[in-house]
């Protein structure tokens, strides 16, 4: 999945990510697909490169024990 750039500096709040989660959910219909696409694009061209990284792990799924303490640590 292709992500715009990280942001530089972090600004996001689980609040923002969860209601950028719920409305993804609630988009359907004609061109639901291109606007879910600029509602994920919004949410990581707002996070930074360690937030964007969690992000992945949590539209993959893998939110549980070493992979997600994995995310958040520095590379």
């Amino acid at each position: 999945m292709e992500v715009p750039d990280p942001a530089a500096e972090p600004s996001l709040d689980v609040t923002e990510v969860g209601t950028a989660f719920a409305e993804v959910a609630e988009i359907s219909g004609t061109g639901s697909q291109a606007r879910r696409r600029a509602v994920m694009d919004g949410l990581f061209g707002r996070a930074t490169a360690d937030e964007q990284r969690f992000l992945r792990f949590l539209v993959g799924g893998e939110t549980h024990g070493s992979a997600a303490m994995r995310a958040l640590m520095p590379s």
